[in-house]
């Protein structure tokens, strides 16, 4: 099952690098409540943070999914 979940637009964050992707804003924070590293079923980050086509987003792909 491939998942793609989103989060809603956040102050700025501290970046966390998770399995030696860096990730920022919202992101970790979705990617913690899902069980975080070891426990999360989306696996690891898969790519650092993109930049959506339209310019108005982020997206970190993971081995599960993607975190929008």
């Amino acid at each position: 099952m491939v998942a793609a979940l989103f989060t809603g637009a956040s102050p700025a964050a501290a970046d966390e690098t998770v399995c030696g992707h860096v990730v920022r804003g919202a992101i970790p924070a979705k990617y913690q409540e899902t069980g975080g590293l070891g426990r999360s079923p989306l696996g690891c980050p898969t790519t650092p943070e993109l930049t959506t086509p339209g310019g108005q987003g982020a997206y970190t792909h993971v081995q599960g999914g993607s975190i929008y």
